[in-house]
């Protein structure tokens, strides 16, 4: 309980490690590394690798940055790559499309294609790759006023539940204290200086906690600032309790620094009961309170920029594209 409750209020905090997801038609495997200060904004960065049981291997990365002042950048790499496999991918399932007559797809036949594709998505990617792109508090209000002061007047209220020393994160710390529904259901041990459970969640504790939730401030200002009637979720959220769910088999462990009572990882296995037997392997390394170090970028375009570029390209492709269906 003390290492939940220390990391919503810690002042920085770090995450890297792996998450896995494989069933019986794909693997995908993604590395990250995130960053957090309350002070600074944060920092996320990935790197997926997507591999079908068909040979195909798609690889894509990517960087994203929140701003202490609510800009968010994210930047797309090597995209023409994953662009190309992508493209070889769509090919390939295309021609074993049942509707249509198997034929094998020649050299030729495959190159027009990519020629093709390539003619009216290259100039986009080119346009972005390797680009860091801000979106700016303006630039959303430019699309949509509403959803522009909504994300503003959320992200406020967000840095009150995550500071020290405000009413919105007292409640949530006061609040999970009274409705622990993170249980122990085993203890590992000590391995390098933590302690090791195996972790479940009280369904009823839960529920408690979210029923709760809804009288805190930080609630009611969140619901403030959607401006938004939520009866009719709740609704829908009663009316699907009955439903039968087949239940996924998980295992995850929360490991915690004996001394500071800090989180130190978290790493699991879920197993969903389906024909795929999809599975999600995740091991996380955390740490709260160290240095952290947010760059914002200097050298970005605006995503005004990015729409009215993407905008021009395909207008001008349009007539092309109503002349002449693409290959394949």
């Amino acid at each position: 309980m003390d290492s939940l409750v220390n990391a919503i209020g810690a002042k920085s905090s770090t995450a890297s490690g792996t998450i896995s997801v494989a069933d019986t038609n794909v693997n995908v495997t993604m590395t990250v590394d995130a960053k957090t200060s309350q002070k600074d904004g944060s920092s996320f960065g990935a790197k997926l690798a997507i591999k079908a049981k068909n040979g195909v291997a798609i690889d894509i990365a990517g960087d994203a940055v929140y701003a202490s002042n609510g800009d968010v950048y994210f930047r797309a790499n090597n995209l023409q790559k994953s662009l190309d496999a992508a493209i070889d991918l769509y090919i390939s399932e295309s021609a074993k499309d049942p509707t249509v007559k198997a034929t094998p797809v020649s050299p030729e036949s495959k190159a027009e294609a990519k020629s093709a594709y390539n003619s009216i998505l290259g100039p986009v990617i080119k346009k972005i790759d390797n680009q860091w792109i801000k979106i700016s508090v303006s630039d959303l209000k430019d699309l949509s006023q509403s959803s522009g002061t909504q994300y503003e007047c959320t992200q406020t209220v967000i840095k009150k539940i995550t500071a020290n020393n405000t009413t919105e994160s007292a409640e949530l710390k006061e609040l999970y204290a009274k409705n622990k529904f993170i249980v122990v259901k085993d203890n590992l041990g000590t391995k390098d200086g933590s302690l090791g459970y195996v972790v479940d969640v009280d369904e009823a504790k839960a529920k408690k906690f979210g029923d709760d939730f809804k009288n805190t401030k930080a609630y009611k200002e969140l619901n403030d600032c959607s401006k938004s009637d939520t009866s009719q979720t709740d609704n829908t959220t009663t009316k699907t309790d009955d439903t039968k769910t087949t239940t996924p088999v998980t295992h995850i462990e929360v490991w915690v620094d004996q001394w500071s009572h800090m989180m130190t990882a978290i790493k699991g296995t879920v197993t969903a009961s389906d024909s795929d037997k999809t599975k999600l392997d995740f091991d996380i390394k955390t740490t709260f309170n160290a240095p952290v170090t947010i760059a914002i970028p200097k050298d970005s375009i605006s995503l005004k920029e990015v729409t009215d570029s993407v905008k021009s390209i395909f207008s001008d492709t349009s007539g092309a594209a109503e002349s002449q269906s693409m290959p394949l």
